[in-house]
């Protein structure tokens, strides 16, 4: 998404009371795209009210990873531990067969681990120094359910 893009995505009347961002700035994400941003947001008077990080284990996000099934025409995604499909390898709304992306294994996994640690713990950096009190970073080796609980606690305190 362009910094104009932001601008007026900011503007329509389902953004009066916030925005969320996930994965902004974009990737890669570094300390240029970062200060770009804050920029925009100083540019049209808002504020960053909080920022989430969210740690996993390298060995959990592998193990994700290596799960992963794919409907290739409609995005929804499986695992074959955390979300399985009613039958293995099949597709639960449409009956197709499942994938795994080409990218979705080990030597993908731990290359862009590095990458996203080399270009983002600058930027995350920069939050822990400025924003302290605002970052909330979680476990998201945890379950879903608690990550979600975790993170609506945080945003209902903001």
């Amino acid at each position: 998404m362009s910094s104009v893009n932001i601008t007026e995505y900011m503007k329509k009347p389902e953004c009066k009371y916030g925005v969320i961002f996930d994965g902004y700035p974009r990737y890669p994400r570094t300390l240029d795209n970062l200060i770009e941003f804050h920029n925009i947001l100083n540019e049209n008077k808002h504020n960053i009210d909080g920022i989430i990080e969210f740690k996993v284990d390298i060995n959990k996000l592998v193990e994700r990873v290596e799960g992963r099934l794919m409907h290739i025409s409609s995005g929804r995604s499986y695992h074959v531990k955390y979300n399985p499909p009613k039958v293995a390898g099949i597709d639960d709304i449409t009956g197709e067969v499942l994938v795994q992306r080409s990218n979705d294994n080990r030597e993908s996994m731990y290359k862009r681990y590095n990458e996203y640690n080399d270009q983002t713990n600058p930027v995350i950096n920069y939050y822990k120094e400025n924003y302290n009190k605002k970052l909330l970073t979680i476990s998201a080796d945890k379950s879903i359910d608690d990550v979600f609980n975790e993170i609506k606690s945080f945003i209902y305190k903001l």
